[in-house]
């Protein structure tokens, strides 16, 4: 959820009239224990306070002194940054990312993205992430951040999402607990007894946002081979740093997975994400325990 490439490092936690004119192709980096570095071929924004056209550009994040350098064979730039929003992964890389925004219109796409959540990686292929202002305008676009302006009008696209292993026989018997009027609809679904983890991956993902609803698709190959449908509302709550998503539906095929799905996010023990019944919260102003074995 794109909540992590230099798209989101350019844009998110600023407010803008509307959206600042930038254009980045074919973005490399990777961000690590609060500092990072990224590559572009090309980089040009418009940001009021500075118009810059950069060929070759070396671009270096830093979350102790809140700031971007920018560099290419001729100029340097420094700008201020707020990156409370990275605190919610301590690693990541990505690849192959491209950027253009006009004011009323926001486009990114990758071709990977790897997030590091010990024990496992994720890896996300081919991401698409837009968002459309042209309906929206006075007042209300003069106060909104490029984070709420998604919310209100976004469209997310994966082709395929790694998600980790998962052991068959827990899973099912998950299942059941939360669907106990469909054991054998389940039984017939879900065959594997196996107690040995087996990769799950994703395909297809689709996540439209609007109105600060969502809702969303994604399916789910390997032995399971079945849809599943979610959505909610989300709220960025700009004064606390935090972002709130209520989570109404997860069914996989006819099954309710809702609370399995709040119970895995929980269980990946992140500093800066909880869940309070139907509730994640990403708290983005939390920092988090920087030990030497924790990669949340």
């Amino acid at each position: 959820m794109k909540l992590t490439t230099l798209t989101a490092l350019l844009c998110v936690q600023a407010a803008w009239a509307s959206f600042p004119l930038v254009k980045v192709d074919k973005i490399t980096g990777h961000y690590s224990d609060k500092k990072g570095k990224a590559f572009a071929q090309h980089a040009s924004y418009d940001l009021d306070v500075v118009k810059i056209d950069h060929r070759n550009i070396e671009v270096e994040f830093n979350y102790l002194e809140e700031n971007l350098v920018l560099n290419d064979l001729n100029t340097t730039v420094q700008i201020n940054f707020d990156f409370s929003f990275l605190n919610v992964f301590r690693t990541l890389e990505f690849s192959g990312v491209d950027i253009k925004s006009t004011h009323k219109k926001f486009y990114s796409n990758l071709d990977e993205l790897k997030l590091f959540i010990e024990p496992a990686e994720y890896i996300f292929t081919k991401v698409e992430i837009s968002s459309d202002l042209t309906d929206i305008t006075g007042d209300v676009v003069k106060d909104m951040s490029v984070l709420e302006g998604f919310i209100n009008n976004g469209d997310v696209a994966v082709k395929s999402i790694k998600l980790g292993p998962i052991v068959p026989k827990v899973f099912k018997q998950q299942v059941i607990e939360e669907n106990p009027e469909l054991v054998k609809d389940i039984e017939s679904a879900f065959c594997p007894e196996s107690t040995n983890t087996i990769p799950v991956m994703g395909r297809n993902m689709r996540v439209v946002f609007k109105e600060q609803t969502f809702s969303g698709s994604l399916l789910l190959d390997s032995w399971i081979n079945s849809w599943l449908y979610f959505g909610g509302k989300i709220k960025n709550d700009q004064e606390n740093k935090k972002l709130l998503i209520d989570l109404y539906k997860a069914k996989l095929g006819i099954f309710s997975i809702r609370g399995l799905a709040l119970r895995t996010i929980r269980n990946l023990k992140l500093d800066s994400v909880s869940v309070q019944g139907n509730r994640i919260i990403v708290d983005m102003g939390r920092t988090f325990d920087s030990g030497p074995n924790d990669s949340k």
